[in-house]
């Protein structure tokens, strides 16, 4: 029986694709629609195109008399393709052994047997399909209703960079890697993670069984962006003194929610710390913040009044005193 995890170890090496007589081959895994909320145990639907070298779909799909066939290596999943007309076939992946709150990218090849007889037949040829988008599979939400039933959302705002630079999808599966690991039903999961523009703005929320553990949730966030992690060459710089981070009970609202860690650095404190919103968005003062300016006005109009007071007295001679205890 010729397997294709065997063929693989008797190639030098895999590719997106290959060349058979002059034609280039090569493949399309794409997941649907529908899988974009995976709970784990699910399956996720994956269609898988053969393209020539213009990437136009192979519409021989038995070309060369070979079975194709593609196969995910970590489920030992496999799908035929038909034996004639468009080269195309879907596989189901199940997700059962899937971590939860992890991303799913699976390990795709393309294997042409000589003939129909997969158990026996020689393989002719067999190249790995790079760059297949990643899945989230998800908790179940009523496991983490039950288990965690506290939440509360976040806000990381890096207000230098531009988010049209980078592709959506992979930054934020970069920064679920980052930040929200696979989560642990015990202590908090990190859900929902979701980018926006106007710089970028990473917006997320915390399901913890207690409220000390959101608090130790964003201690863990913050210390491993401290760490200014690296997504391809471009460094993500944060600083926890610079209001990059806000909290709040809204998600909706977070923007104007608290800022994490010391807030000297928030803009207008002469810091030079620059984090200004961007294309007319809008940065609040915190609650703190305005109730100690109307504190500082009272007291500077007391002492206003307490002068003039002070100076009417002296005008009249002194005889007239402010009342004081045994007048």
């Amino acid at each position: 029986m010729v397997s294709p995890a065997a063929a693989a170890n008797r190639f030098n090496q895999t590719s997106l694709s290959f060349k058979i007589s002059g034609r280039t081959v090569g493949a399309v895994i794409s997941a649907g629609e529908t899988d974009e909320d995976t709970i784990v145990g699910d399956y996720i639907d994956y269609a898988v195109n053969l393209i020539d070298g213009n990437g136009e779909l192979l519409q021989d799909s038995a070309w060369k008399g070979y079975t194709w066939i593609v196969w995910e290596e970590q489920t030992n999943t496999k799908a035929t393709f038909p034996a004639s007309g468009d080269a195309e076939v879907s596989i189901s992946i199940p997700t059962t052994g899937v971590t939860p709150n992890t991303f799913f990218a699976g390990n795709f090849a393309i294997v042409a047997y000589q003939s129909n007889d997969t158990a026996t037949a020689a393989i002719m040829q067999m190249f790995t399909a790079e760059n297949v988008s990643p899945m989230l599979v998800k908790h179940d939400p009523v496991d983490i209703a039950s288990a965690l039933p506290v939440s509360k959302h976040f806000e990381i705002r890096y207000p230098n960079m531009d988010l049209a630079e980078f592709v959506g999808s992979s930054l934020t599966s970069w920064f679920h890697e980052k930040i929200a690991g696979s989560g642990d039903l015990s202590t908090y999961v990190i859900t929902d993670l979701e980018l926006t523009s106007g710089s970028i703005i990473l917006t997320g929320t915390v399901h913890a069984a207690t409220e000390a553990k959101i608090l130790t949730a964003f201690e863990e966030i913050e210390r491993e962006l401290l760490k200014n992690p690296s997504y391809g060459e471009v460094a993500f710089e944060f600083t926890n003194n610079a209001c990059m981070m806000k909290t709040g009970e809204v998600r909706e609202a977070v923007s104007n929610g608290a800022c994490r860690g010391d807030s000297t650095g928030v803009p207008g404190n002469g810091s030079g710390v620059d984090v200004n919103p961007e294309d007319g968005e809008i940065t609040a003062l915190e609650g703190w913040a305005i109730a100690l300016i109307a504190i500082s006005a009272i007291i500077a109009t007391l002492f206003v009044v307490f002068l003039i007071m002070v100076c009417f007295g002296r005008k009249n001679g002194g005889s007239h005193r402010l009342m004081t205890d045994g007048y």
